[in-house]
């Protein structure tokens, strides 16, 4: 490929770089040999000065030899100034180290290398231009030098051709006229030393002039390894030196080249110019690389510099139909050429130096009319990379400026609105794989729907699919997913249309970050029901799973190995959604996973059915989950059966279970179903294959049901039940319930209604103890059947009511001969037995209570002339012993009205008798308690109305506490205190 047809771009602006007063720079300056670098360019003439400009080109010179300064290194990496030149009493070149380190100050000499002794003299010298007008012949051309001292070209020869040295001063190499080397190794400015001077020798080729030499670190870990590559003019020499010695190897494809014609790049290529190509070698093993073979900028033309500047490779080439010197400054990376084929033309270059980021081209020019030749020194300046990017914009190269904002690590967005930009010019252009090819390198920071809009098209449907598959492979800083939902469902939408079930399978295959959901519902109303489920499964969208099996498969066998196959919880949830629709499809199965379920939880590996136990089933002591079966209930609509089958398993799950208490819905419903005369069969169309209806025994079921109430007492809601028992008339269940719940009124109503009269005799016989009213209630009972137009003799009921009522003295004589008057059917036989018995018993009574009386009375008299005679009469205390220690008693005595005497120091309170104060303070207790209670009218109201109290018997009671605080006066003798 010819570098001619590179595209070309004005990067660099030119500019005669100046001095005061508008005059050019170096205009006068007689050159030798230059070197630039340290921010600084430094020059040498043949009069030994050497001239250092900094950046305004303010001169500092300083003599450095009292010859001629024939070459000039300026180390990268400190201020050092290495210069080989002659001195006038030795016609040998010597070395000098100069430090530039002190500023405003004359260079410090630091070290002077002699290179030719008499064992090893100078091979023979070449001469040297003075580089006036190299285009003139100065042969017989003399210039005024100094005074009228007239010097001669032929004067300026040097056996020396070039040099190079490493950035550590450790090693440095110069070549000869005879094509040996002069190696100087070990450090140049510490330890002199040990500094070695090695001569070597050409090994491969003919002997020729050295005319390049470039050192560059080898690709070891030893350190101070170094490869020399020594360039001839027919070819090229490679050392490589390190501590241990050196050795050279041959480079047979590297072509020799003249000198200035060969150039190191920045990743340590080697670039040798021949007249009309360029040769590029890479690495230290010398491999050729792709640029190899590039041919010079323009026909008819040779190449006499090449260098590298920063990215830049610039070659300064001699056209033959000019007088004049073309640069020309190249971007190998992007294949650009950075300044314009008729930009940089400059006649008779001298030098080309980079220093400040800038190229500088010292040329000569030789006044018109005149052999007077003066030297101009032009600027090349690199325009920012905005600019750069706006010439690349303006004519369209844009992948170029692509290129270009990566080499100058442009941030990501920058970097990005160069895509987009080019993507929208590609758009325009129709050509929509390429443009589509330039927004997928915007994913990430160009939004998306701003691409999408583009290609919604339908003929772009392709170009969208391409653009949505690169956004669902990217993620963001955070590490999530750049697609969102409505971007994975316009992608599967893309595959629908397309019907590209290859690429349908790869998505669902590949590990792709999306929303999955999204992905199955977009799959599942595209009617690609396979590949949803196959999506649901692999991220364990469970309900997806089975809502398609279900829904939209029917596959319901597979539906329930799935669900077989989840987790407790996952199992629950998902069973508490489908189950009804499953049990309707296949009952016998579901319901088998949902005994499973409640009774403990096993999960199967998916495609295997579990058995359906059995109520006679061993349950095992192992823990296992166990879900709650209320949830499952609805699940059998119109599956009474199966329901009744599920709940059968369930309770005898928890009768086996201890201490667990179970759900009074399962024993209530499951009551209900017992109860039920007629349960739904199901249809032929519920049963499958295999299923056949299931036998019903509604006899065995009130057996089952009268069994749940007294087996499992406080484990169902008693007064649901009993709603039940009564609404399916279930007369065990009725008594049972009103006698758990001591309805015992209920119990006596129920027979009552049925017009038992021996169970209503029972019934009193048996809870007439807890509610003793329940005689009196079948008494009235009796009485009312008289009123009834069939007339039935209950003469014989009436008396065992009566016997009780008397037994237990629920009502009074009067009240219960009321009650049957109440009825003309009432025989006088019937209540003849009662009211003689219950007149003996009351005249018993009151006999009794005369006698009692008249006793109660003598013995308040007594104690009242007692009381009378303490407090009227003396005493007389005959006691001679001490009632407490049995001692003789003597005074101090002390002696009680109740005939006891105690000794004074046997008594611990001397107010009281130790025998009845014990007796006393309870009296007192008690009265003061009366006292208290005949303030508390509440109570004596509450006692008044309580049930089955007499009240004649309370307000005794209550007269007998002294209510009214008074003293009553003994009865005249004789006065008739009964009643």
């Amino acid at each position: 490929m010819a570098l001619a047809y590179w595209h070309n771009f004005q990067f660099f602006d030119v500019e005669l770089v100046e001095g005061p007063k508008k005059v050019p720079v170096m205009r006068d300056l007689e050159i030798l040999c230059w070197t630039s670098g340290r921010s600084q360019l430094v020059f040498g003439d043949h009069e030994g000065v050497v001239r250092i400009f900094d950046r305004g080109f303010q001169c500092q010179h300083f003599k450095a030899y009292s010859g001629m300064v024939t070459h000039l290194y300026q180390v990268k990496t400190m201020k050092v100034l290495i210069t080989v030149g002659v001195d006038s009493e030795d016609p040998n070149p010597k070395v000098k180290a100069w430090s530039l380190d002190r500023e405003n100050e004359q260079p410090a000499l630091l070290r002077t290398l002699k290179l030719f002794t008499t064992t090893y003299p100078a091979p023979p010298a070449q001469r040297l231009m003075l580089n006036l007008n190299p285009q003139i012949d100065l042969d017989y051309t003399l210039r005024e030098v100094s005074g009228d001292k007239k010097v001669k070209q032929s004067t300026f020869t040097s056996p020396i051709t070039c040099i190079d040295a490493t950035e550590d001063l450790q090693c440095l190499a110069l070549g000869l006229t005879s094509g040996d080397i002069i190696l100087c190794k070990g450090h140049l400015l510490r330890e002199p030393e040990k500094l070695k001077q090695i001569p070597l020798k050409r090994v491969y080729g003919k002997g020729s002039p050295v005319t390049q030499l470039f050192f560059k670190p080898e690709n070891s870990r030893a350190k101070g390894a170094f490869v020399l590559h020594v360039l001839f003019k027919d070819g090229e020499n490679m050392w490589r030196i390190n501590p241990k010695g050196e050795s050279c190897e041959a480079a047979p494809d590297v072509p020799g080249c003249a000198q200035g014609c060969a150039c190191l790049s920045n990743d340590g290529r080697l670039i040798v110019a021949q007249e009309d190509t360029l040769h590029f070698f890479g690495g230290t093993e010398l491999e050729e690389c792709q640029q190899a073979g590039l041919k010079t900028p323009a026909p008819n033309s040779k190449t006499k510099k090449v260098g590298w500047f920063r990215n830049y490779m610039y070659t300064v080439a001699t056209m033959d139909k000019i007088d004049r010197d073309q640069l020309t400054v190249y971007d190998l990376t992007n294949k650009l050429k950075a300044t314009l084929s008729n930009q940089c033309f400059f006649p008779n270059v001298v030098c080309v130096l980079h220093e400040w980021n800038s190229i500088y081209v010292l040329h000569q020019v030789v006044e018109p009319g005149t052999n007077n030749v003066n030297q101009r020194l032009y600027q090349l300046e690199e325009k920012d990379t905005q600019t750069k990017l706006d010439l690349l914009f303006k004519k369209s190269m844009f992948q170029v400026a692509i290129d270009l904002a990566k080499a100058q690590q442009f941030d990501r967005s920058a970097v990005t609105e160069i895509y987009k930009k080019f993507g929208d010019y590609l758009y325009n252009r129709t050509d929509y794989s390429r443009a589509v090819q330039q927004f997928i390198e915007t994913i990430g920071t160009l939004e998306p729907s701003y691409v999408i809009r583009k290609f919604l098209d339908a003929q772009q449907i392709h170009n969208l699919t391409r653009y949505l598959e690169e956004l669902h492979t990217r993620r963001n800083a955070n590490d999530k997913p750049l697609a969102n939902e409505d971007h994975t469902t316009l992608l599967l939408n893309c595959y629908t249309k397309l019907k590209d079930e290859k690429k349908l399978d790869e998505f669902i295959q590949e590990d792709r970050d999306y929303n999955p959901e999204t992905a199955i519902k977009v799959l599942r109303q595209a009617g690609y029901f396979r590949h949803a489920l196959h999506l649901a499964k692999k991220f364990k969208a469970h309900t997806w799973f089975l809502s398609i099996q279900v829904e939209d498969l029917q596959e319901y066998d597979e539906a329930l190995s799935y669900l077989h196959s989840l987790d407790f919880e996952e199992a629950e949830n998902q069973l508490r959604e489908y189950g009804k629709v499953i049990v309707g499809k296949k009952p016998m199965r579901a319901t088998t996973l949902l005994m499973e379920i409640c009774t403990g939880w096993k999960k199967q590996p998916y495609g295997l059915a579990g058995a359906m136990p059995t109520p006679a089933q061993e349950y095992s002591t192992g823990e296992k989950p166990k879900a709650s079966p209320d949830q499952f209930l609805p699940c059998f609509v119109d599956m009474p059966h199966y329901l009744m089958m599920f709940l059968e398993i369930v309770k005898n799950d928890l009768d086996h279970k201890e201490g667990e208490d179970g759900s009074a819905m399962v024993y209530n419903t499951l009551l209900e179903l017992y109860l039920t005369r007629n349960l739904k069969q199901s249809t032929a169309a519920d049963l499958t294959e295999g299923e056949d209806e299931l036998d019903d025994d509604y006899e065995e079921r009130k057996e089952k049901a009268l069994a749940l109430l007294r087996d499992n007492k406080g484990l169902y809601d008693r007064e649901h039940a009993l709603v039940l028992v009564q609404t399916h008339n279930f007369r065990e269940g009725i008594l049972f319930l009103y006698e758990s719940l001591e309805l015992y009124q209920d119990i006596l109503q129920y027979y009552m209604e049925i017009g038992d009269k021996d169970e209503v005799i029972k019934t009193c016989e048996r809870f007439g103890k807890q509610d003793p009213n329940m005689w009196v209630q079948v008494l009235l009972w009796f009485v009312g059947l008289h009123e009834k137009e069939e007339k039935e003799d209950v003469t014989l009921e009436t008396q065992k009511v009566l016997k009780h009522i008397d037994a237990e003295n629920l009502l009074p004589p009067l009240v219960v001969v009321d009650i049957l008057g109440r009825s003309k059917e009432t025989k006088l036989d019937t209540i003849k037995d009662y009211v003689v018995k219950r007149l003996e018993r009351d005249m018993l009574a009151i006999d009794q209570d005369q006698k009692e009386i008249r006793e109660l009375q003598a013995l308040t008299q007594k104690y009242r002339e007692e009381i009378r005679s303490q407090q009227s009469e003396a005493q007389i205390f005959q006691f001679s012993r001490c009632m407490s220690c049995g001692g003789g008693l003597e005074l101090p005595a002390v002696h009680f009205m109740c005939k006891h005497s105690y000794h004074q120091n046997c008594l611990a309170e001397p107010d009281k008798c130790p025998q009845c104060s014990a007796t006393f303070s309870r009296i007192l207790d008690v009265n003061k308690n009366l006292e208290d209670t005949v303030e508390n009218h509440e109570m004596f109201f509450r006692q008044l109305n309580q049930p089955g109290r007499d009240g004649f018997s309370v307000v005794a009671e209550y007269f007998g506490r002294n209510i009214f605080n008074g003293e009553y006066p003994p009865p005249p003798d004789g006065a008739n205190v009964g009643l």
